[in-house]
């Protein structure tokens, strides 16, 4: 008999029904099963890149058939190879669809496989940025970094961090969520990471100090000493104090609304021009009836012009007055003192430091008792410079 093969139908058990004719009689003829030597394999080495990459080979060849593959348990049936982008693990199933002579090799319901690929992360080295810092008590700022190892425009989610700690010090950077929040890489810090630093708050003086101390200058004339100071604003009067170093209850006091007095006595008696004294100035204002304390300015140490041994400084000289800095950024003060005169020594340190400094703004630039400038925020502001006997030069500092 003669099959007029026509609208061929496959059974599940692996046969075909064909109709004979007009007589609507069928006839079954037994398949053959599809075959596909070898198995679909995972592509090893694959690593993330940006670009979507096939997950699978199947290079043997098959008869009778196509293979048909899909991407997870619940994925959609074709035959294009899958492909993934991001990185992570990807189970691909599959079967041999036959052909009209042959019956499939595995099914959509019982299908071959998984086939368990892993797109890698790619390796991403985090840099922070050096010279981060901030003041004992703020917060942290956000801390920045350089990253090397991202693919295109791609950037990274998340923040860096840092070791626990609120006192001054170092403290080592740490991941972060830069690690969690970043599938496709695997961040890691490079080993030239550096550190954190948490510094002292610089001592912040009153405007009102400042403007006292920004024109305080002692001379002496025949017996007598002079004091000038800068005016301050809102103050009633003010008081100079003159004492011997080292001998408090020396001490003698002179009241006046100027800014400028002449002393010739301490307790009653004669300066003694050939010993050291210590000079300061103290403004005040009445507040609710009451003479109240508004500022005071830092202790002079003047030698007597008298004083066999000691002079005291005529002038300083600074090898920057003018600095410019970025946010973090240190700068040491280098000044120098010319003396009065050149035969004799200046004061030692048992009655002050040789220079002393003060900020008008410690937001933008402190400055610690060594002279070492820190640049903290954007801005402009004057740090002082103050010679033992109070004498005052001017650095002008830029934080851009």
């Amino acid at each position: 008999m003669i099959l007029d093969k026509k609208a061929p139908t496959k059974t599940e058990d692996g046969y075909v029904k064909y109709l004979v004719g007009n007589e609507e009689v069928t006839e079954v003829v037994k398949l053959g099963e599809a075959t596909f030597d070898g198995k679909v394999k995972a592509v090893s080495g694959l690593v993330y890149s940006g670009k979507a990459q096939e997950l699978v080979s199947a290079k043997e060849a098959v008869t009778g058939g196509k293979i048909l593959y899909r991407l997870g348990a619940e994925g959609t049936w074709q035959e294009t190879v899958p492909a993934a982008a991001n990185a992570g693990d990807y189970a691909v199933y599959y079967y041999v669809k036959g052909d009209e002579d042959h019956r499939d090799k595995g099914s959509e319901k019982e299908p071959l496989g998984p086939v368990t690929v892993t797109i890698a992360a790619k390796a991403v080295v985090v840099t922070p940025d050096g010279a981060q810092s901030k003041i004992c008590g703020e917060k942290d700022p956000v801390f920045t970094y350089k990253a090397e190892g991202l693919i295109g425009k791609d950037t990274l989610s998340g923040a860096l961090a840092r070791e626990a700690g609120e006192t001054p010090g170092e403290y080592a950077y740490k991941i972060g969520t830069l690690g969690s929040e970043n599938k496709n890489y695997k961040v890691s810090l490079a080993e030239n990471a550096g550190k954190f630093i948490i510094k002292d708050a610089p001592k912040e003086v009153s405007k009102e100090t400042l403007s006292l101390n920004a024109k305080l200058k002692v001379t002496q004339t025949g017996s007598k000493i002079n004091v000038k100071w800068g005016k301050v604003k809102g103050a009633d009067s003010y008081k100079v104090y003159v004492e011997y170093c080292g001998k408090s209850k020396s001490k003698t006091e002179k009241t006046t609304k100027k800014t400028s007095v002449t002393l010739s006595k301490i307790k009653g008696k004669n300066l003694n021009l050939k010993k050291e004294f210590k000079v300061y100035v103290v403004a005040y204002k009445k507040v609710k009836g009451k003479k109240t304390e508004i500022a005071r300015s830092l202790d002079a140490h003047v030698a007597g012009r008298l004083n066999k041994k000691n002079t005291n400084a005529k002038s300083i000289s600074l090898q920057q007055p003018k600095v410019t800095m970025t946010v973090g950024d240190t700068h040491v003060i280098k000044a120098k003192t010319k003396r009065q005169s050149k035969k004799k020594k200046l004061l030692d340190d048992s009655h002050e430091k040789e220079f002393r400094y003060a900020s008008t703004d410690v937001k933008v630039a402190g400055v610690s008792e060594d002279g070492t400038v820190t640049a903290y925020g954007k801005g402009t502001c004057t740090i002082y410079v103050y010679a033992r006997n109070g004498l005052a030069k001017k650095v002008s500092v830029t934080v851009q």
